[in-house]
């Protein structure tokens, strides 16, 4: 699209008519205004949800489109209510009352004259006095107009804060007929709402004014500051760290924060944690997971004789082919007989069959056995590994897709006896407490991941902190089995882990692990392209698109997933049909090229799914390939071998896949990865991304970038470390529990 501008913005003003085309995931509208001189434009733009009828006010400019001419890009939209007697019929006419068009309307408001609006919301029964205006008719009318107007109200008031369309939608779809209610009780508390976050509820607050060194002003910059570091992982940062960052929100001294900081905790909204401080959600949640682990720690199962541990064993050998040995064998053996037990390792150590041999260790007992995993494509890997089925906790849990609560819970606890976890370094405090709450008493819980990756996406450090606090067993995986140990990816990845630099391959051998020095940037996303689209393809015959996955640190930047997604989507998919569909604003799915910066999805597009929809039953991380378009809107993808509809309203939740992140591939593995390291990425250069990165790659991994930036990521062990009090919970608790037997005894 060819887009020119010609004027500063504008206002426009008079009735939405005829709505083109609309995109309920985004907003996004193409309508026609037409003006008190009866000209009439197209207007584009998020409308807030306006409908066709009203009279509104736009805000934004005149634009020049190649293919459709002059339009009007709408900035700001906002519903105007009529006020002169021809204004107000023509709205009564156009809400769809049944029976009330024109003339009526007309009739309506000859009886009532400019006030009418307002007398039918507050004092309908004065319709009565409109001739021939039957009762079915006022009650209809009544019923329909009432809710409008309150609805107007509430986008007039919430527009007249300064709020964008979309910000308006949001906050109307968080609270509904509220609104406006929340607001003006606490205007801090559009914080809350997805997308808009502390600077725009700080921008509304100041507007009404709320003074720069107002108590809730501060007690909304801490309260901010702790969702950023829980964004973090921490969830219970130091004080001064909270200080630090509300300080710098708020624009204010850190000696004011300190103050208010210490007045919440008094208060019982935040908790103490010695040098720390939690939310009062946070310390809930892992005061609860800390009690509840502490009672599957403390369970034991059935005691076995020495013979009976030797035959479960040669059960689990002849499933597996060989004999367990070492720590694989006492891993089986802890888990049929105690409640918790914690099993990590790195690659090729046999976590997997690990697990094989505990499910055939346990059937003698004819032990229900659930298998599961934190995300889609991880629990889809453990299941095709196991020859078992296996399923996300969520579905475990079996969520409640529309409230997102779990039906399974210690009031209501899984029917299953032994409850097997892969990849559990990527459970949060919340999934964790969930998981372990559900466990039903006398039942078992075994924890198989790799605490050296990347930790969960939500906040906490359940694995690492479960293992620091001693409080279970643990069986450490070190030695790399014999055909794992030939691979240079594997021995790569435990040289990370130990903070060495990674070696290649020799340029002309037959390996699997290579590094590619490039430093411009230019020059990384060219080689990229060129790997992914012709190298790897001619000389190990990968598909570009279904066997190699880019990983790169971050979104942004000349290096990141949106520049190399750009690349790789104009050299993979150059003539792919154009869709309807388009990547809008950061990279929500809307409609129309150029839509907010985005791109138009063609068929073939490699895209990935950003949240579990249970609907379509398709998960967080899912990778699948664009069709085309559905009859009636949306999309045809295909995720895996199976073909789903994807509805407009869940577009959004896909992005291009080209290349994503290093934290979206947790859980997940490709054939292929090429990872893409540069000092752009400085905040995120970290050992455990690299480490998480090199894992993620079945058969081939390669290294394009600096290796500057490869080595000061190597190096950088610190950012693991995340603050919580888990472990100390645990600690403290079992002291207390040796304290209390002393004292009975």
């Amino acid at each position: 699209m060819n887009v020119r501008t010609e004027t500063d913005v504008e206002r426009l003003c008079g009735e939405l008519g005829r709505v083109l085309w609309s995109d309920p995931s985004t907003g996004f509208s193409i309508a026609r205004l037409r003006m008190d001189d009866e000209r009439v434009w197209v207007i584009k733009g998020d409308l807030g949800g306006l409908q066709s009828g009203e009279r509104i006010e736009v805000g934004g400019r005149f634009v020049e489109d190649s293919r459709w001419g002059r339009q009007f890009r709408v900035q700001t939209a906002r519903p105007v209510l009529p006020t002169t007697a021809d204004g107000i019929a023509r709205y009564l006419g156009a809400i769809g009352v049944r029976g009330v068009g024109k003339r009526t309307a007309e009739r309506i408001v000859e009886a009532l004259g400019a006030e009418t609006l307002q007398i039918i919301a507050t004092e309908p029964e004065r319709l009565g006095e409109v001739k021939g205006l039957g009762a079915t008719r006022r009650a209809a009318l009544v019923e329909t107009l009432g809710p409008r107007l309150q609805r107007d109200a509430a986008l007039l008031y919430l527009h007249g804060l300064g709020l964008s369309p979309w910000q308006v939608r949001r906050v109307l779809q968080t609270w509904g007929d509220n609104a406006v209610r929340h607001v003006r009780a606490n205007p801090y508390r559009l914080a809350e709402v997805g997308g808009l976050g502390f600077a725009a509820a700080d921008g509304v607050a100041r507007g009404l004014g709320v003074g720069e060194e107002a108590a809730e002003r501060i007690d909304a910059g801490i309260l901010h500051a702790l969702g950023v570091l829980a964004q973090r992982g921490h969830t219970a940062p130091a004080n001064t760290l909270v200080d630090a960052i509300a300080a710098q929100a708020l624009r204010l001294d850190d000696l004011a924060i300190v103050g208010r900081r210490e007045a919440l905790v008094r208060s019982g909204a935040l908790m103490a944690v010695g040098e720390c401080v939690a939310s009062a959600q946070h310390d809930r949640e892992e005061r609860r997971l800390a009690v509840t682990l502490l009672r599957l720690a403390d369970s034991r199962g059935a005691t076995l004789t020495d013979g009976e541990q030797q035959r479960r064993l040669t059960l689990a050998a002849e499933a597996l082919g060989f004999p367990l040995e070492g720590a694989q064998r006492a891993a089986v053996q802890a888990t049929l007989t105690g409640g918790l037990l914690v099993v990590t390792g790195g690659p090729g150590t046999g976590k997997t069959t690990l697990i094989q041999g505990v499910l055939a260790a346990s059937e003698p007992d004819g032990l229900r056995v659930a298998l599961a995993a934190p995300t889609g494509r991880a629990a889809r890997r453990l299941g095709e590994a196991t020859g078992h089925d296996a399923v996300t906790v969520h579905r475990l849990l079996e969520v409640d897709p529309h409230t997102l609560k779990f039906n399974r819970n210690a009031e209501q606890p899984l029917e299953f006896d032994l409850v097997i976890i892969d990849e559990s370094s990527m459970l949060d405090v919340r999934l964790a407490r969930c998981l372990c709450e559900a466990v039903p008493l006398g039942g078992r819980l075994l924890l198989v991941g790799d605490v050296d990756q990347l930790p969960s996406v939500g906040p906490g450090a359940v694995l690492q902190d479960l293992i620091d606090s001693e409080r279970c067993a643990v069986v450490r995986l070190e030695v790399v089995h014999r055909q794992a140990a030939r691979s240079s990816i594997v021995h790569n990845a435990h040289r990370v882990r130990r903070g060495q630099m990674p070696i290649s391959d020799g340029a002309d051998s037959d390996g699997d692990f290579f590094l590619i020095a490039r430093d411009d940037p230019e020059r990384i996303v060219s080689t990229v392209v060129e790997v992914v689209q012709r190298r790897l393809p001619q000389r190990y015959g990968f598909d570009p698109l279904q066997d190699i996955q880019v990983l790169v640190p971050v979104h942004r930047g000349a290096v990141g997933t949106e520049a190399l997604n750009t690349a790789l989507r104009t050299a993979l998919v150059p003539n792919g049909a154009v869709l309807r569909g388009a990547v809008g604003r950061r990279g929500a799915v809307g409609v129309n090229a150029g839509v907010n910066g985005g791109h138009s999805l063609r068929a073939g597009e490699k895209v990935i799914q950003l949240r579990n929809n249970y609907d379509l039953e398709v998960f967080n991380g899912d990778i699948g390939r664009v069709v085309g378009e559905r009859e009636g809107g949306g999309l045809e993808v295909r995720f895996g071998d199976r073909a789903v509809d994807v509805p407009a309203d869940a577009m959004v939740d896909l992005r291009p896949a080209y290349a994503i992140t290093v934290h979206k591939s947790q859980g997940s593995e490709y054939d292929a990865v090429v990872l893409v390291l540069h000092p752009q990425h400085h905040l995120l250069l970290q050992r455990n991304l690299v480490y998480t990165a090199l894992t993620r790659a079945r058969r081939f991994c390669v290294i394009i970038g600096s290796m500057d930036a490869l080595d000061r990521a190597v190096r950088n062990a610190t950012p693991q470390q995340r603050m919580t009090q888990l472990r100390g919970l645990l600690c403290s608790t079992e002291r207390s529990r040796e304290r209390g037997s002393k004292d009975q005894s």
